[in-house]
């Protein structure tokens, strides 16, 4: 029984262990994959500032029915996890192309 609670500790603190890795692999990854890309290839995307280009989606998280579940205790790296995976046609409200509006 004792090791029984000794291993089902180790899990808990190793699924936790893994999680933070994968928030902050997650997190990096997300940076690197806009700004760094526009430094990289010499061209004005990967941010949100004038003058440089985008594309974005105006993401509704409270509609009825949707997989798209958030709660208090999520950190920002857990809300654009689920953003990602979890978001379905009637999430989006509004859609940019290059800067311009084409939906919504």
């Amino acid at each position: 029984r004792r090791a029984a609670q000794l291993n089902a500790s180790g899990a808990r603190e190793l699924l936790e262990c893994e999680s933070q890795i994968r928030n902050r692999v997650t997190q990096r990854g997300v940076d690197l994959e806009s700004d760094a890309g526009g430094i990289a290839l010499d061209l004005p995307i990967g941010l949100l500032k004038p003058g440089y280009r985008f594309d974005a989606l105006l993401v509704d998280t409270a509609i009825p029915d949707s997989d798209l579940r958030l709660y208090d205790h999520d950190n920002q790296v857990d809300i654009l996890q689920k953003i990602i995976w979890d978001t379905r046609r009637p999430n989006i409200r509004k859609v940019w192309v290059d800067g311009r509006m084409v939906k919504g």
